[in-house]
């Protein structure tokens, strides 16, 4: 007759069991009491506690997958065993046993008739009330252990987690164990099991692309392997290429060799025809380029020499770009070199939005700029506005913002200078380079500001110098040449002022020390 001891039945302590597979974890949960009393087996016991544990066979069902992998298209087997805990833990039954695959099915392994009492082998006992309890407790002579059905997988590339594994798992839910007056339900465990997966392709371009057929077997044990690919033909059929596949470019490299065609004539054509190979044609005729401004001949040696002539089309005029044209003769056009320079500080631009959004869009440092929302990508207020909490943030210098941000109102006095007809390409400063080349060489897309420069780097460059040099110059515009309908002219003439739009720091405010810095350049370290 089972103990009603009131303790054993208010009491319940869970075990972690460790098999030989797999990490083990027991949980007890109590639930309604059976309808009469049932037993503690094996006697003694105070515990609940199960083993589970799990393996893979390889699909004869009998060769281990560990301590190997399987391949991306493997068919394998797996099998949960169920063993008596041991020790002071109580026999347990029933319950709903299951395998889950990788590919998330869950299998039910249950056996016919429900998981049997598990529990020891020589001491374990059968409940004198088993009729009443459903069948429960009939535990004497418990095998203490049991394997499950196997269950059949092939691994899918989509199984594969980000460590390289196909991760399954095995559970026991809602089992009894025998403790106490009344059966604890709810007793569970489970286990996860992963293998690593053995990726067929190398990645080797020149070998070919491998593949895994999932029919292709291996001495019976084996089902599902790679299968090595087919190298490329590289031979592109012509006789003026070497052809190879480049294991370092994982691609065919087909070189010309039609250099080789060169017969030291520079009177001639010379090409590689990939059909009939050499030919060398004579080409001196094109040496006469119908140009009046050229004194035309064919050297043997040195090729065509085209004398250029167009020197006395100067015409000693700053303000026209002078050229001969081959037909026509001279041309004198007039440039923009006279038309006048607007130049703003940064500080100008980032207090006065209003302004600064009518000359957007602009680009600078390879970025588009077309908002002056601050905190928001392609905002020009966050290249004009920072602080050095901004540089901290995004482990950057500040040479790098400030940078970012003299190039950000030289882009807009561009912008601005060439709206009104005014040009500042050619503005000349102190070190003898134009503003155009300066902004080329610091603030183009792939300058100095855009390609992870140091800050010792770009304070070493004089860009900042020379920009800032630039912004706070003088303005050479001249109100009675710009298009009175230009926004330009609307803004800043009759002189050159900001015509009623006053100074609002307001959103500069906001992006100095938000930590935000305009996306999609390559930041110099700090």
């Amino acid at each position: 007759m089972c103990s009603r001891d009131t303790v054993s039945r208010r009491i319940r302590r869970a075990t972690l069991v460790w098999g030989f597979s797999a990490v083990v974890s027991g949980l007890l949960t109590l639930a309604t009491p059976p309808n009469a009393w049932a037993h503690t087996d094996p006697p003694g016991a105070n515990s609940t506690g199960i083993t589970i544990t799990m393996t893979a066979f390889r699909n004869d069902g009998i060769t281990s997958v560990l301590p190997g992998t399987v391949t991306e298209c493997e068919t394998i087997k797996y099998r949960a065993t169920l063993t008596w805990a041991g020790g002071q833990n109580a026999s347990f039954e029933r319950g709903l046993w299951t395998i889950t695959t990788p590919d998330g099915v869950v299998h039910d392994v249950t056996p016919v008739g429900g998981v049997p009492c598990l529990g020891d082998p020589v001491n374990s006992t059968d409940d004198p009330n088993s009729v009443l309890n459903d069948g429960r407790g009939l535990c004497a002579g418990t095998p203490g252990t049991i394997n499950s059905d196997l269950v059949t997988y092939t691994v899918r590339v989509i199984d594969i987690d980000g460590f390289g594994d196909v991760p399954a798992s095995t559970a026991l839910t809602a089992a009894f164990a025998h403790l106490g007056d009344e059966d604890t339900d709810g007793v569970a465990a489970g286990t996860p099991f992963s293998l690593p997966v053995e990726r067929c392709t190398d990645n080797v371009f020149c070998n070919g692309l491998e593949t895994c057929d999932p029919t292709l077997a291996e001495d019976s044990v084996r089902l599902g392997l790679c299968v090595p690919g087919t190298p490329p033909t590289c031979d592109d059929g012509n006789a003026c290429t070497t052809d190879l596949c480049d294991t370092q470019l994982d691609e065919c490299v087909n070189t010309d060799i039609s250099a080789d065609c060169n017969d030291g004539n520079a009177c001639t054509a010379d090409q590689c025809v990939p059909a009939t190979g050499c030919v060398n044609t004579d080409n001196s005729a094109r040496c006469e380029d119908s140009d009046v401004c050229t004194d035309d001949r064919c050297d043997p040696v040195t090729g065509c020499v085209n004398t250029d002539n167009s020197a006395r089309c100067d015409d000693s005029d700053v303000c026209t770009d002078d050229r001969c044209d081959p037909v026509n003769g001279c041309v004198n056009t007039p440039n923009n070199l006279c038309e006048g320079c607007l130049t703003r500080t940064p500080g100008f631009w980032g207090t006065h939005p209003r302004v600064t959004a009518l000359f957007l869009s602009i680009e600078s440092c390879g970025l588009t700029l077309d908002t002056k929302v601050p905190a928001t990508p392609g905002s020009v207020t966050e290249d004009l506005c920072f602080s050095a909490i901004d540089a901290k943030a995004n482990n950057t210098s500040p040479q790098q913002l400030q940078l970012i941000r003299q190039c950000a109102a030289a882009a807009l006095n561009f912008a601005a200078s060439t709206e009104g007809g005014g040009s500042c390409d050619n503005v000349v400063l102190s070190n003898g380079a134009t503003i155009a080349a300066v902004f080329n060489r610091c603030c183009d897309e792939e300058s100095l500001c855009t390609i992870g420069a140091s800050g010792t780097r770009i304070g070493n460059s004089g860009c900042i110098g020379l920009l800032d040099e630039f912004n706070n110059s003088d303005d050479t515009i001249d109100c009675t040449t710009l298009d009175p309908s230009s926004v330009t002219f609307q803004t800043f003439c009759p002189s050159l002022g900001a015509n009623g739009f006053n100074a609002n720091p307001k959103r500069c405010d906001e992006a100095n020390g938000n930590g935000f810095v305009n996306p999609g350049r390559t930041l110099g370290p700090k």
